[in-house]
């Protein structure tokens, strides 16, 4: 049998050896289509990113959102989606590969999928779970608060520290608070899980 060498995770030093063609390769193909779409998503925003970056002083940090002139241009619904799309895909990508280590013994502490994704992306669950994947203004999940409620259907993107990111500030309505969404970049997450899947930050 023709075995090779898989590195699953270059953080965690999780590797199994398989033969490609009759181990897990439906799973391997999962990892690769997500891959190539997360990574579509982080060239897309980051592009977007360098356009407004080219329109500022470099000397000042700038925070801004909406109708703000540095924006003009910017199709920030669309970037929006994109983070969406990236937080489904993305989780799908984490708890798949803890899956296949948990299979094969490659991890020295087998880990729960749901419990690995929010250990090594925790803002990003969050904010699939909350506003990626359904508006938690929508569901009857005792666990979202008010204000949770209320953040999920605002707009949310900001161009801050020369990025888009979400979650960039904090609801407080009724009693409650959106503290549990946390500032969030999708290229930044994206240069972390290439550096831990990939081995490579480019």
């Amino acid at each position: 049998m023709n075995t090779i060498t898989k590195t699953l995770d270059h953080i965690e030093k999780w590797e199994i050896s398989i033969n490609p063609l009759e181990e897990n390769a439906n799973e391997f193909w999962c990892l690769n289509y997500l891959w190539q779409g997360m990574a579509l998503l982080a060239h897309q925003v980051q592009k977007f990113e360098l356009i407004v970056q080219e329109k500022l002083d470099p000397s000042f940090t700038c925070s801004f959102s909406g109708n703000a002139i540095q924006l003009e241009g910017i199709p920030q619904d669309l970037i929006t989606s994109y983070f969406d799309w990236y937080a489904v895909s993305a989780c799908k990508y984490v708890k798949l590969i803890c899956k296949i280590a948990n299979n094969h013994g490659a991890a020295l502490n087998k880990e729960r999928t749901n419990s690995h994704a929010e250990r090594i992306i925790p803002a990003l669950v969050t904010y699939r779970d909350k506003i990626a994947s359904k508006f938690c203004y929508t569901s009857h999940n005792k666990q979202d608060n008010k204000a949770e409620k209320m953040m999920s259907i605002m707009p949310q993107l900001t161009f801050d520290d020369n990025a888009f990111i979400v979650a960039a500030y904090q609801l407080l309505t009724h009693g409650s608070n959106s503290a549990s969404l946390t500032k969030l970049s999708l290229t930044e997450t994206h240069k972390i899980l290439t550096e831990r899947y990939i081995g490579s930050s480019q």
